[in-house]
């Protein structure tokens, strides 16, 4: 057999050389994406105790008035200050995707609002926690 082509002898159709590495095949595999979030926000509620404390120091007497919010439900606050979780504005991103093709407009392209929608699907809220900062 000749050889070809300047390679040193026996290595022009060595499988483990560079020049003959081929790429595999994509094959599909199953992941899972797992996210927490945050945001900092000003709510407003009546779910508290006022407490209020007559104190006394250098200066003589005087009261404080403070909030106990430990029995708080920040849930129901969130809620009802009108304020949206991450899973809610997927929801809603979805709704109005499919509104848009409903009228044949598109967010980029037709393509492109397709993926976006199924982007939107197979999302599950694995941990949501409400807590006063």
């Amino acid at each position: 057999m000749i050889e070809s082509g300047y390679y040193p002898p026996g290595a022009e159709f060595d499988s483990k050389a560079p020049w003959n590495y081929k790429e595999p095949e994509p094959r599909n595999f199953s992941m899972s994406i797992s996210q927490s979030l945050s945001k900092s926000l000003e709510v407003s509620t009546s779910d508290y105790e006022p407490v209020i404390e007559k104190e006394t120091d250098d200066m003589g007497s005087y009261i404080s008035e403070n909030q106990d919010t430990s029995n708080t439900d920040w849930k129901t606050v969130f809620e009802d200050n009108r304020h949206e979780t991450p899973m809610k504005l997927i929801e809603i991103l979805k709704e109005v995707l499919l509104m848009y093709k409903e009228h044949g407009l598109c967010f980029g392209s037709p393509a492109y609002t397709d993926h976006l929608i199924e982007e939107c699907d197979n999302w599950t809220d694995d941990e949501t926690t409400y807590i006063e900062d």
